[in-house]
Formats: C-alpha cells, structure tokens, sequence
C-alpha cells in the first residue's frame, strides 16, 4: 500500500507521467500476487496472467496494458490506481 501512496503522490505532483505511473502500478501488484502466492506474475504476460485463472488480477493488468504501451498514454489513474487498492485489501 506504501508503494501505491508514493505512485499516487509522485503521479499528482508531476514527478513521473502516467505511462510510468501505470507501469509502476502494474509492477507492484505483480510483486505482491508473488509475495502471497509464490507465482512471478512480474515475468508473465497478459495472455499468461489469464491462464492463472485469477481473474481480479488479470482485469487489473489488463486494464494497465493500454496506458504502459501505447504511443500515447490515456488511463484513469485515479481509478486505476483505487481498483488496485481494493484488490490487495481483498486479497490481505
């Protein structure tokens, strides 16, 4: 949660973009799914992720995709980045 706040802070006060925002949101997830399962999500793609049958994490890196590799970044962060909140409290 520590590193989502410090995401949110650095996003809002213009310190990185939203692509790296995303980027940053979407890896620190990964960490935490390994952390409590032992799987390294943070190596898999997409299509891998679906194959986990996690569903709460695969529409939430979904949801990253776009805004991490697009040419130009569109997301909203704000949801985003509470819909990863919501998830790590679920799964806590």
């Amino acid at each position: 949660m520590q590193q989502l706040e410090s995401i949110e802070y650095k996003y809002a006060n213009n310190m990185i973009e939203l692509r790296e925002a995303y980027q940053l949101i979407s890896e620190s997830i990964r960490l935490f799914v390994f952390e409590i399962t032992d799987i390294t999500t943070q190596n898999y793609s997409l299509s891998e992720i679906k194959k986990l049958d996690i569903p709460e994490l695969y529409e939430l890196i979904k949801e990253y995709y776009e805004p991490e590799f697009a040419s130009k970044s569109i997301g909203d962060f704000k949801s985003s980045i509470n819909k990863a909140r919501r998830v790590i409290n679920e799964w806590n």
